[in-house]
């Protein structure tokens, strides 16, 4: 076995990875002071697992990694590798060349590879044990070491002797398995005292267990009897259904028969309906237009009277004049014959006269002879032509009453045309009568349009009215619905503030400590561990599985107010509980890499929520604990992590370090977790819930109005049509 070669990075004052081989022989490095020949043996001795910051020339172990300096950034990490020929295979190992890795990164944590793969601190140490290679070996000769052998105690010599001369290892394993002794007395006192307390709660126990089988034995026979009951009832069921299926099947043919009748009558009916309103507007139409019309006949039939009694009164006139019009025709006609006879009588006369005044032309010759046979004819001349002005004064007077009938007929003849013309004008009124008459049924019909429009409009409204009326209903409902749940979420939430606020599902002892911190006699009591994290609900049950008893564990700041708490418990026999002090807590943390393994979902510690300053507390508790999806895969993960560590299953198996596998249905310790996080989802809801309601009472509100405004104009319509 020996040297092969070292890779260094990022280590001290080499930032740049570098490759140092040795070759067979002696290796010599040689440099000016400062150069980092020192630190070629730092970095050997820290890759073997040196943990001493003294012995490595530094004041803390972050110092090893490259600070940086004016013209380059610090680095993030220091990377050691040193690669050993084992072809003589010294080393415990099936491989020619071990290849033994140490990462350190600024954040604090540390990693171990053998041949690229995880490792322990542990499993370096005891791979170089016995070697003279390892951390404690004598391989490694640094200034002052020699004087250290010399001068040093017995003790310390005694150590390197036992280095050389093989036992360390043996020594070492002794240590370890004296530790694991100590380890597992620690862990039978603890059992011992559970134990006890159990053995306290041993009798109540026992009577519970007893109810617990009495009821279980009960609980069997109901459940039989309940068995027997149903398929009683199952069969009785099964009976009755057949009868009902064909009272059914029955009852269905009848029912659509009755349904198709139901519609043709309600079809006739809506027909009939629609036809007696049909009928009844026309009805109120026609009895609006006889009331109308027996309004206009009865003031026609006053014009007709007036207006007979006028034509009667006119006619007799008529008569009188046609009478008088007659009688004058007829005196006409006597003056025309007078006339006539007048008129034959002066051509008589006239005839007479010539042929008197032929005589008297004849005579006249004898008249001058006979003077006195003339003066007889000469009178008798005169009375002649007086006889003659006489007939013409008649016949002027006749003339005159002839005028006078004339301008009488005329009068008569303009009365008749007066009466013709008022009959002419009364035929006009009536014609005007009969227009308005059209006038008012055309008004009427538009009426009854209209009347017919608001009750349309009217029948409208009383739908929407009844849809409004609905939704009403349906949003106040809906107000209630959400108004009931609510207020169980609000029970339901004080009751588990409450069983928050007593401390409900704690044991007795964890209780008082709380009890007495919040009082303040106790100081610097944290909490328990299941109030101070926080957990999705994908890996409660795993989380829950992988806390155990230990999510009643109490978080302290530090080691005094843990002793405190006991003395308290003790003095008061109130039990026992287990203290985190957050100052003595040295949590152990995974350093392998298991990401991209199947099924792996990380570290219990990582899937948890606290604040930073618990955090220490959950490293120590879930820190070295897996969690996977399956338990196939937590099978495959904890047989390729040697079983070293505790991987649990999203739905709580559990396979301990070791090997030991933890399974069935998942118990929970006292749903410490779940209530948290029940009270968490119930708050959410009980938000949600209290926008909902408020959303419902704003739409309810804005339906009680759309409703309001509907009734309104639904009653407006009624009134306009009742006008109408």
């Amino acid at each position: 076995m020996r040297l092969k070669c070292l890779d260094i990075q990022g280590f001290k004052s080499f930032p740049d990875k570098i490759n140092i081989g040795f070759d067979r022989g002696i290796t010599a490095i040689v440099g000016p002071n400062g150069s980092g020949k020192s630190n070629v043996s730092d970095a050997i001795r820290w890759v073997l697992g040196e943990q001493s910051n003294k012995s490595l020339r530094s004041t803390k172990m972050e110092d090893v990694i490259f600070s940086g300096t004016s013209n380059r950034k610090p680095q993030g990490f220091a990377e050691v590798s040193l690669t050993i020929d084992n072809g003589d295979h010294a080393l415990n190992l099936d491989y020619n060349e071990v290849m033994i890795t140490r990462r350190y990164y600024r954040s604090g944590e540390s990693e171990y590879f053998i041949n690229k793969a995880p490792a322990r601190l542990r499993d370096i140490n005891e791979l170089f044990m016995d070697t003279g290679i390892g951390r404690d070996g004598y391989s490694i000769i640094g200034q002052g070491t020699i004087d250290q052998i010399l001068l040093g105690k017995s003790e310390e010599r005694r150590s390197m002797l036992e280095e050389v001369a093989g036992i360390s290892k043996f020594r070492y394993r002794k240590n370890e398995a004296q530790r694991k002794l100590e380890a597992t007395e620690e862990n039978l006192i603890r059992l011992g005292d559970i134990v006890n307390e159990l053995r306290e709660r041993l009798p109540n126990l026992e009577h519970q267990a007893e109810k617990a089988h009495r009821y279980l034995a009960m609980y069997e026979e109901k459940k039989g009897l309940e068995i027997a009951l149903w398929l009683e009832e199952l069969d009785q069921i099964k009976e009755n259904a057949s009868k009902i299926e064909e009272h059914y099947s029955i009852a269905k043919g009848q029912l659509e028969d009755l349904s198709v009748e139901i519609e043709n009558i309600e079809q006739e009916i809506s027909n009939l309906f629609n036809e007696n309103i049909t009928i009844n507007t026309q009805i109120d139409r026609i009895r609006q237009q006889q009331t109308a019309w027996e309004e206009q006949l009865s003031a026609l039939s006053s014009q007709q009277a007036v207006l007979k009694s006028q034509a009667e009164f006119e006619k007799g006139v008529i008569a009188r004049l046609e009478q008088d019009l007659n009688a004058a025709l007829g005196r006409r006609e006597d003056l025309e014959q007078n006339m006539q006879q007048l008129s034959g009588d002066i051509s008589g006369r006239q005839e007479e006269i010539g042929r008197i005044e032929e005589k008297i032309r004849i005579v006249f010759g004898e008249i001058k002879a006979i003077t006195a046979k003339g003066e007889d004819q000469r009178r008798k001349a005169g009375d002649f032509q007086a006889a003659l002005e006489e007939n013409s004064r008649r016949r002027t007077h006749l003339q005159m009453e002839m005028i006078s009938a004339d301008s009488v007929a005329q009068t008569q003849t303009g009365r008749l045309e007066e009466l013709l013309q008022a009959r002419e004008e009364q035929g006009a009124q009536t014609r005007q009568l009969e227009e308005e008459l059209a006038a008012i049924r055309s008004r009427l019909e538009t009426k009854t349009q209209e009347l017919e429009s608001e009750r349309n409009a009217s029948a409208g409204l009383r739908k929407m009215l009844e849809i409004r009326e609905r939704t009403w209903k349906e949003a106040l409902e809906a107000e209630q619905r959400c108004e009931s749940q609510r207020g169980a979420l609000e029970q339901r939430a004080r009751i588990l503030s409450e069983m928050e606020k007593h401390h409900e599902g704690f044991g007795g002892a964890v209780k008082l400590v709380l009890e007495q911190s919040s009082r303040g006699i106790l100081t610097g009591i944290i909490g328990p561990v299941s109030k101070l994290i926080r957990v999705d609900k994908q890996y409660l049950t795993a989380i829950e599985t992988a806390l155990g008893a230990a999510i009643q564990n109490i978080v302290t700041t530090d080691s005094k107010a843990a002793k405190n708490a006991m003395l308290l418990l003790k003095n008061r026999s109130a039990g026992r509980a287990t203290f985190l002090p957050l100052k003595s807590l040295t949590p152990k943390k995974i350093t392998e890499d298991f990401s991209g393994r199947p099924g792996f979902i990380g570290i219990a510690d990582q899937l948890v929520d606290t604040e930073e300053e618990n955090r220490k507390a959950i490293a120590f508790l879930l820190g070295r604990t897996l969690v996977c999806d399956t338990i196939d895969h937590a099978l495959s993960l904890a047989k390729e992590s040697a079983n070293r560590f505790r991987v649990v299953t999203l739905d709580g198996q559990v396979i301990n370090a070791g090997g030991s596998m933890t399974g069935g249905s998942a118990a929970r310790s006292a749903g410490l977790l779940s209530r948290g996080l029940e009270l968490e989802k119930i708050s959410e809801e009980l938000q949600a819930k209290t926008k909902e309601h408020e959303a419902l009472a704003a739409q309810l509100e804005r339906a009680a109005h759309e409703k309001g405004n509907l009734e309104a104009r639904f009653t407006a319509s009624e009134e306009a049509a009742q006008l109408l």
